[in-house]
Parts: C-alpha cells; sequence; structure tokens
C-alpha cells in the first residue's frame, strides 16, 4: 500500500471518529506498531489506529511516532479538544527530536514512557516530572508462551535448528536501513556482541537464531567465525513466537532502548536474557534468576556469561522458569488496565 492511500484512508478515519483513542503512528512497521496492536486488542474499538493527526478531534491523541508531530513549519496544529499524549521510549540528547518535544512540551498534555531509565533521563533533561508517566511495554500471551520440549523438537526439526548446541537469539534489528543492514548501527552496536564472541574458546558449541530486516552485519561477522546461525523476517507475530521457542538464551547488545520488545517476548516464551543496562531490561531482568545484565560494551563479562551456559546447562532450565513467572506482569490484560487509568484516565 501506498504513503498517499495511507493518508487518505486515516483521514477519513479521522473524521468519521470522535471521543476515542486515536494512536498515530508511521506507515513503516517500526517497534511502536505494536503498542499500537496491542493496546488496540485491549482498547478494542474505542481505539483507533492511524497515520495521520490531522482532523481528529475531541479526542485522546496518543502519538507513537515523534514523527507525526511536526512538519516544515514546525508543530503541527493540533485541535484544542484534543489530550494530546506523546510516547518517548527512549532518550538520546543528540537527536533533534528531543529539543524539539522540550521546546514544545507546553503543548503536550503527558509525556508516556515505557522505562523508569528514561523517565529520570528526562528530568534531568528538563522535561517536568509531572508531565512524564511511567507505563511499561506489553506483550500478548496468547502469541508469546512457552511450550512443551517435545513441540520444541518438532519446531526444530522444522528449520533445521542443531538441538546438541546452545541456541542463542537476536531479535533486534541492529544495521542501517530496513535492506540488507550491511553498516551495523551504533546504537544497537552488535560489535559488542562479535568481540563477544571472537574471544570464546567454544564457538563450535554455539548457533544462532535471527529475525528481522537489516541483519547483514552481523550475518557476515558470524561468517568469518564459523558460527552457523538461521535468519527469518518473520511476516507475523505468530511467526516470530516460533523462533523464541527454538532459542536458548537470548541477547540484547545495544547501547540505547525503550524496551525492547524482545526482552518481554522472550522471557514469556521461556527464554532467559543476558542484555545491556538499557530500556526495560533494568527492571525486568534480575542477576541468576532469568537472565543477566551487563555495563554497556562489556563483551568480556558477556563471554564469560555464554561460557558458563555452555557448560551448565542445568542452569539454563532454572533461569527459563523463572523467565516465564517475571514476565506475566507485562501482558496487555495488566498493562492495558494501567493504560485505562493513569494515562488516560478513563476511570
Amino acid at each position: 500500500m501506498t504513503k498517499y492511500f495511507y493518508y487518505i484512508f486515516s483521514l477519513i478515519k479521522n473524521f468519521f471518529f470522535s471521543k476515542k483513542i486515536f494512536y498515530v503512528i508511521e506507515y513503516v512497521k517500526w517497534a511502536n506498531y505494536n503498542d499500537a496492536i496491542n493496546l488496540k486488542k485491549f482498547f478494542k474499538k474505542n481505539l483507533i489506529i492511524t497515520n495521520e493527526i490531522h482532523g481528529i478531534k475531541n479526542s485522546i491523541i496518543h502519538v507513537g511516532t515523534h514523527y507525526k508531530l511536526f512538519d516544515k513549519k514546525g508543530f503541527k496544529n493540533i485541535d484544542q479538544t484534543n489530550k494530546l499524549i506523546v510516547f518517548w521510549p527512549h532518550f538520546d540528547r543528540k537527536n533533534y527530536i528531543s529539543s524539539f518535544l522540550k521546546k514544545n512540551i507546553s503543548k503536550i498534555y503527558k509525556i508516556n514512557t515505557c522505562s523508569l531509565k528514561t523517565k529520570t533521563e528526562l528530568i534531568k533533561f528538563g522535561i517536568p516530572g509531572r508531565k512524564i508517566l511511567y507505563t511499561p511495554l506489553s506483550f500478548d500471551k496468547k502469541i508469546f508462551y512457552n511450550i512443551k520440549e517435545k513441540k520444541k523438537i518438532e519446531l526444530k526439526e522444522k528449520y533445521s535448528i542443531p538441538k546438541n548446541k546452545l541456541i542463542l537469539g537476536s531479535f533486534v534489528k541492529d544495521g542501517v536501513g530496513f535492506e540488507k543492514g550491511n553498516i551495523a548501527k551504533k546504537i544497537k552496536n552488535p560489535q559488542m556482541l562479535i568481540k563477544s564472541l571472537k574471544k570464546l574458546k567454544y564457538k563450535q558449541d554455539l548457533f544462532f537464531v535471527l529475525s528481522g530486516p537489516a541483519r547483514g552485519y552481523l550475518k557476515n561477522e558470524l561468517k568469518k567465525l564459523n558460527i552457523n546461525y538461521f535468519h527469518k523476517h518473520c511476516s507475523s507475530p505468530n511467526e516470530l513466537a516460533e523462533l523464541y521457542r527454538l532459542v536458548d538464551i537470548t541477547i540484547i547488545n545495544s547501547n540505547l532502548e525503550g524496551g525492547p520488545y524482545s526482552l518481554l517476548e522472550s522471557l514469556a516464551s521461556g527464554v532467559p536474557v543476558i542484555s545491556t543496562k538499557v530500556g526495560m531490561a533494568t527492571e525486568v531482568i534480575k542477576n541468576n534468576y532469568n537472565g543477566y545484565l551487563l555495563n554497556i560494551n562489556d563483551h568480556r563479562l558477556l563471554t564469560i556469561k555464554i561460557h558458563q551456559l555452555i557448560k551448565n546447562r542445568e542452569k539454563i532450565k532454572l533461569l527459563k522458569m523463572n523467565s516465564i513467572k517475571s514476565a506475566r506482569p507485562y501482558s496487555i490484560e495488566n498493562v492495558g488496565v494501567k493504560y485505562y487509568k493513569k494515562i488516560y484516565e478513563l476511570n
């Protein structure tokens, strides 16, 4: 579908409906598309997913994509009968959008962030604390859940995944652009993972499962290290859910995140997570319980943790059980109630 189609279709919806919640996103299905979909499942017909702000009146406008707030003339003219809420998942001082939002904060009713870390950073940046509301990301427990070992073996056979290796998952887009992604994206820092793997003695005991677009950099580096992998650009959440079930450990090596979604989706699928101290990971991951937290760029400790788990598969079983428990508070059924009461103030 073309952008022109989305634009016309969105305008029709915006003018037709009122007294609703409008979740505004970009055309491209970025991570915040998950927010829109999950909230739609909770609020059903009371929430409208749209690509444009123009034409909305007497409603709650929840902007998931910052770029939708401005045009060449500056901040868009939003009807004063609306309540404007802006989702700000992570903070990057260098990004011009941060200064833009700070300059126009008086026009925004509330900032919604999914990370306490981000909330602290925004306050330090000069965003009034009274303007910021914390509500975590969510996952759909009807899609992302653990399955019995017999079913996992069948899935591995379906995708030709080895049964005698430690299966590591990487589900964060870490290449530049949406095509091959042969250039590493700095804030996602796949270089940290590669540095870690280079120092590992037991490379032959590893196998990777990758998802999403722009994974070229990581794939090329894994080939150089003679580490095999399976990569699939999933067309639906159900396909992605299958990939999580193939994995023993998910690795998040980013410098900057709001969540990410792979954190919650992994845990809900019974997959422990080794993550840098970014986004929600600092709130959800407990060392030696459902995974491990690392300082950004600490590739040496990542090497140690991977080595330990290669040698101790029983430890992985314990981490898996705890992972499922730790994900439960973040189901859309639980998080949706917080949006209802705290963000949209509908009670």
